[in-house]
């Protein structure tokens, strides 16, 4: 710049590669990973190729430029550094970094992870000289941490210059200086970047009343704990996550705050993020309590806890907690269904007279005039939960077509609470009522009908949930005659009186022959052969009574005696109709036990005291 005049003081940038420059520079990370919110140790070298002879360059600062969480190094010249080790053309020297204050960003805010961080040092470079700067870098975000370029800046009187220098991608030397005079080498690939690793987090996330199941219809309520086992307080944000088929909203309820409602981001997730919990203090806890509404089929669905905070010491490392919970929710109850048919007390309307049922006493006319027919419902459930539950009540819950009036009541209703072991299989029965509103109806009629539970954790604190187990549909009434078989034993056990019902429920005048044949189990007195006419819609009766032989040899235990020659034929169209049991005491056959025909057995109940009628 000798001799020559300008207005202002020029200022010259020269970017990497057009010139030969006097310095050189190389750059190490010691280690080739490292965690998000420890330092990491590095060597920064400068190195003065400047003929002998010429003189010093005094740089007014450096900037080494990074890519990743960390944006630039800036160090400035501060004269002498009386901590700087020297030998021959090598010095060492260990620079302190601060991080820059961003005026951009306010007091209150979290400062952004990608920072500036700045130091001092002497950076006069003699000729032949080498500069070491050890630089403890600390370490923000996960990821990938690189070095990019190294920028020169000499300010004077005359100029003011900056010189652009880039890293050597291929360094055969990589020697890392412990000392002036003592290197070790480097032999790492790539020593200009650096793995960052998630900071391992020290903040717990908890269940501890997790359960293995959970069960369908119940509200299910979780607590969870967040405990902060950091040095310090943490400022955390939550993401709760629920994935599976079809999951539900839910509500998050924080401390010292509102609750929370997810929202379904896609058909198979539902979330809560980003939901603010505060300051949670160091190795303290705090509860978050989530509730799940009744969930009416069984499902499994995958829930994420994610906690995300950082320290009050340390703002800009972001840091993750993430449990995951596998929650299973299964039906309480199965059941099985058997429905019986039952002989109606009521008397059946006339085909020629349907308006002349007379009404109850005190009551208005009956509206519903139509058959009337009952069944006996038999359930037989058992719970597949994993620990007892308390059963409140069993019940049916009807739904049949408008022109039908149906009722259920159960045969043996819950009084208090009644605990139910795991897989034990328990018995149920209802006796359900159904009559048609007018004769004019002979279509078989379906019915749905539902088996309703109540019931409750015996843990819980009175809460009641109620679970409905679909039965397969019935169908009531229909045209085909019935022969319904029924016991009594008002002579005492030494003499049953058998009675069959024969019901015809169609338009047609039918005649039916029934035959009571001997057996070598028991004698009976009545009818041997006879024939019966029924008129549409009409419903006779037969009674026999029966002495069963040998009684006192069963040691007054009963046994069930076989009417195997009882048969009931439809004369017009010389078809068996099957005799069924219409009450306690008689049960069908199966078609394994020779139950073709009539194939019925009745009870003999015996004469041991207390002895009772088998079902």
């Amino acid at each position: 710049m000798e001799g020559i005049t300008s207005d202002s003081k020029p200022s010259v940038s020269i970017p990497s590669g057009r010139i030969l420059p006097p310095i050189s520079t190389t750059f190490l990370f010691q280690n080739e990973h490292g965690k998000a919110g420890q330092s990491v140790k590095s060597q920064l070298l400068i190195k003065s190729n400047a003929h002998q002879g010429s003189a010093p360059i005094r740089l007014t600062s450096l900037t080494v430029s990074f890519s990743g969480s960390l944006s630039e190094i800036i160090i400035s010249h501060q004269g002498a550094d009386t901590t700087q080790q020297e030998r021959g053309n090598v010095s060492v020297s260990s620079v302190a970094l601060t991080k820059a204050v961003d005026a951009n960003v306010a007091a209150d805010e979290i400062p952004r992870s990608n920072i500036t961080l700045e130091g001092a040092a002497d950076l006069t470079l003699s000729p032949g000289q080498t500069l070491v700067f050890n630089l403890d870098i600390p370490l923000r975000e996960p990821g990938e941490t690189r070095v990019d370029s190294l920028t020169l800046n000499l300010e004077s009187e005359a100029f003011d210059l900056e010189q652009a220098l880039d890293f050597p991608e291929e360094n055969k030397a990589n020697f890392w200086y412990i000392s002036p005079s003592a290197t070790k080498r480097i032999t790492r690939p790539n020593p200009l970047a650096i793995k960052v690793l998630p900071r391992p987090p020290k903040l717990e996330v908890k269940c501890p009343a997790w359960k293995e199941q959970y069960y369908t219809d119940e509200v299910i309520d979780l607590d969870f704990d967040l405990i902060n086992g950091e040095d310090t307080e943490a400022v955390a944000k939550l993401d709760v996550t629920l994935f599976g088929e079809s999951p539900p909203k839910f509500v998050v309820t924080i401390p010292d705050s509102d609750e929370k409602s997810s929202s379904a981001i896609r058909s198979e997730e539902s979330s809560l993020l980003a939901a603010p919990l505060g300051s949670v203090p160091s190795s303290k806890a705090l509860q978050i309590h989530l509730s799940l509404p009744p969930i009416d089929h069984p499902s499994q669905f995958d829930l994420t806890i994610k906690v995300a905070y950082y320290l009050s010491t340390n703002p800009g490392t972001p840091i993750s907690q993430t449990a995951v919970f596998r929650l299973n929710v299964v039906n309480p109850f199965e059941a099985s269904y058997d429905l019986l048919p039952r002989i109606h007390p009521d008397p059946w309307p006339s085909f020629f007279d349907p308006d002349g049922i007379p009404a109850p006493d005190g009551q208005q006319p009956i509206p519903f005039k139509g058959l009337s027919q009952s069944w006996c419902l038999v359930t037989k459930y058992a719970s597949f939960a994993s620990e007892p539950l308390e059963i409140h009540d069993l019940n049916l819950s009807i739904s049949s077509s408008p022109f039908i009036r149906c009722q259920a009541t159960p045969n043996s209703p819950i009084s208090s609470p009644k605990e139910t072991p795991p897989q034990q299989i328990q018995e149920s029965s209802f006796s359900l009522t159904a009559q048609r509103s007018t004769l004019d109806d002979r279509s078989p009629t379906p019915m749905d009908v539902q088996f309703v539970v109540k019931w409750s954790r015996t843990s819980s604190s009175g809460t009641v949930n109620t679970t409905q187990l679909p039965i397969p549909r019935f169908n009531l009434f229909g045209t085909e005659p019935r022969v319904l078989a029924t016991v009594s034993y008002d002579g005492g056990p030494e003499v049953l009186k058998l009675r069959i019902c024969i019901e015809n429920a169609s338009n047609h005048f039918l005649t039916f022959g029934v035959v009571m044949e001997p057996s070598e189990e028991f004698a009976f007195s009545g009818a041997k052969n006879t024939s019966l006419n029924l008129l549409p819609v009409q419903r006779r009766w037969i009674e026999w009574r029966i002495l069963p032989f040998g009684i006192d040899g069963d040691d007054g235990q009963g046994r069930w005696i076989g009417l195997s020659g009882l048969v009931v034929r439809d004369k017009y169209y010389q078809k068996v109709l099957k005799v069924v049991a219409g009450g306690e005491g008689v049960r069908n056959l199966s078609a394994k036990e020779g139950g073709t025909g009539g194939g019925v057995e009745v009870w003999a109940p015996g004469r041991k005291p207390g002895n009772k009628v088998e079902e």
